[in-house]
């Protein structure tokens, strides 16, 4: 499928995901789209669609890992740095990589993801449900 033809069909920003087949395919319609590539690469690493350096998929088991080692954080300030809910939540386990997801113009759009290295530090994480970060409630 041609770029141009998926992006006449509605771009995964106002329509859901998209099935795209190859990554040069997904390339192709995000450079179409005109969208970074920084946003290209959260946008499918939350969809488990990210490439590792090989290009090929990454495997099962350790797609399976990592979200089993991952929260999603609501109600996050916009002005929060990904440093700040890094040592928000250092004291349930060791935090492999805080990801805030950011929209084409680069705002932050109100929640994050992190990643533990050890699956037990999700249980701890869980118990900072309602912690206030710059003033705000978080959704754990």
């Amino acid at each position: 499928m041609a770029a141009k033809t998926m992006a006449s069909e509605g771009s995964c920003l106002q329509a859901g995901a998209s099935a795209i087949a190859s990554s040069t395919e997904k390339q192709g319609f995000f450079v179409f789209m005109g969208l970074t590539n920084r946003l290209y690469r959260v946008i499918f690493l939350n969809l488990g669609l990210e490439e590792d350096s090989t290009g090929g998929s990454a495997n099962q088991a350790e797609k399976k890992k990592v979200n089993a080692s991952s929260i999603y954080v609501g109600n996050v300030d916009y002005a929060c740095t990904p440093e700040e809910v890094h040592q928000h939540f250092q004291s349930c386990g060791t935090v492999n990589r805080v990801t805030i997801l950011t929209d084409k113009f680069g705002q932050p759009k109100g929640f994050a993801y992190v990643e533990f290295v050890e699956v037990e530090a999700v249980q701890n994480a869980v118990l900072l449900n309602e912690s206030e970060l710059h003033g705000r409630q978080l959704k754990v």
